[in-house]
């Protein structure tokens, strides 16, 4: 799926919009900040990480921070790290670690990082296989979860009796002997 979808990585190209006149500096300019932020930010694997995570986890949280520069940089916050605080547990709008609206569960307010409220303007949260108004994601398998852990129990029960079968050298069968005569064999 990373392959079929990022491969390696997508590109960036800044033009003047068609109908508008600007310097064409503005778009050289432009682009040059675009490719600063593709290298030092590790976009292409950034990209690929991504899918990796929304198909693991159901979602993967980016956060963004404007250093001293004003430049940007990414980082991932692990799913887990975003809980709803103790002291919130019994407020709706606080669930799942996100902070929404009071009426409008699609209007994010922000997360709770480590029990740290983190502006939802700093944090980006894609979210896999749920509908838009849930908060949290579901990872790709959910779906098949117990069939592939009855596979994976049923392929463990096959290989220890394949290694039972291959401890037994060989099983013989004597018809119409006595006790004596297969001692005497023996």
């Amino acid at each position: 799926r990373i392959s079929y979808l990022v491969g390696a990585g997508h590109s960036y190209q800044t033009t003047i919009c068609k109908g508008m006149d600007g310097p064409p500096q503005v778009a050289l300019e432009t682009q040059k900040v675009i490719d600063r932020f593709v290298v030092e930010n590790h976009w292409h694997e950034r990209q690929q990480e991504i899918v990796r995570r929304l198909d693991r986890d159901g979602e993967a949280f980016l956060r963004f921070f404007v250093d001293h520069d004003g430049f940007t940089r990414v980082r991932f916050i692990e799913p887990d790290q975003i809980a709803t605080p103790n002291w919130l547990a019994s407020v709706p709008s606080a669930s799942f670690g996100i902070q929404t609206d009071a009426n409008d569960v699609e209007t994010i307010r922000g997360y709770y990082v480590d029990d740290e409220l983190v502006d939802a303007g700093e944090v980006q949260h894609r979210r896999a296989n749920v509908d838009f108004n849930v908060k949290r994601g579901l990872p790709l398998y959910t779906p098949v979860r117990k069939n592939l852990r009855r596979a994976e129990k049923l392929l463990r029960n096959m290989s220890v009796v394949a290694e039972i079968q291959s401890a037994i050298a060989l099983i013989r069968k004597h018809r119409g002997a006595s006790r004596s005569g297969i001692e005497q064999f023996v």
